[in-house]
């Protein structure tokens, strides 16, 4: 019997062999997820559950990750308040200036990189940094602080930015200033975005241990609502992944695994990686 909440045919990959990791994104060229664990573990890990530990940056605690079109990962250190660049091979290289608490990291189709930075919980004092493929850094200037800064979509010119104290889900231009809040999310700590084929927004929360997706007509739905914890123990970042992206994979901060469920509506690519499959 399925417990109720949690998603029909959801399954564990890596039981017990991934250190707690914060996010997760899928790399469609390696076929595989990339995820980060709290004492620097870069991990990739394969749909029928392989585990392979690429690196371990020193000191670090991985937090959001970015694939690019070569398979590079771009992962936030907030430990050390830098930005990483890991190759395939699992070669370290830190890129661009130490930045105050970095989140997550977002890829424009451009090269250009966007941070989210935290700032302090309940200080009103997050941020987003826009950081150049030559390491050269500089602020996004938001019309307000983002209310501790998390998980990043570029979508064309605007940016969807989740700000966990809000609790809600933004969207600022790229150029900065006044932001649209696309969804209020009361009682909860949201972390975790990724967007569906039909543009539905999928958000994960730290905090009740909940999955909810936003439709593009603006209804809510429960997609996984894990009460005990015992499936889904804080999911921080989620992402579409598989061959034809229809596996949600889920990072579960509290957990030693990855959470994988199955979609009826497929995922989509971040636009950095749009056609990267093919080789386009």
């Amino acid at each position: 019997m399925s417990d109720p909440g949690v998603p029909a045919g959801l399954r564990a990959l890596g039981d017990g062999r991934l250190d707690h990791c914060e996010n997760v994104a899928w790399d469609p060229v390696g076929k595989c997820a990339v995820a980060g664990g709290e004492a620097g573990q870069l991990y990739r890990i394969g749909l029928e559950g392989s585990v392979e530990e690429v690196c371990r940056v020193p000191g670090a605690f991985l937090l959001g990750l970015a694939i690019d079109r070569d398979s590079l990962v771009i992962a936030c250190d907030v430990r050390q308040g830098r930005i990483h660049r890991i190759d395939p091979s699992g070669a370290i290289e830190a890129h661009g200036p130490e930045l105050a608490s970095p989140n997550y990291p977002a890829l424009a189709a451009d090269g250009t990189l966007y941070v989210s930075l935290e700032g302090r919980h309940r200080g009103g004092d997050g941020g987003i940094v826009a950081v150049d493929p030559s390491g050269t850094t500089a602020p996004v200037p938001l019309a307000r602080p983002l209310d501790f800064g998390n998980a990043m979509l570029v979508e064309g010119d605007d940016l969807i930015v989740v700000e966990s104290d809000g609790p809600r889900v933004s969207r600022v231009s790229r150029d900065g200033g006044e932001r649209e809040t696309l969804v209020e999310l009361p009682g909860t700590v949201p972390d975790g975005l990724a967007r569906d084929a039909e543009g539905g927004l999928w958000i994960s929360c730290y905090q009740p241990n909940r999955i909810v997706r936003l439709a593009p007509d603006g209804t809510l739905e429960t997609i996984a609502d894990d009460v005990l914890g015992w499936h889904l123990p804080m999911p921080t970042g989620l992402c579409f992944g598989g061959p034809d992206l229809s596996t949600v994979l889920v990072a579960c901060l509290g957990g030693w695994s990855l959470a994988a469920f199955d979609s009826p509506v497929p995922g989509r690519l971040p636009e950095r990686l749009a056609g990267a499959e093919e080789g386009t």
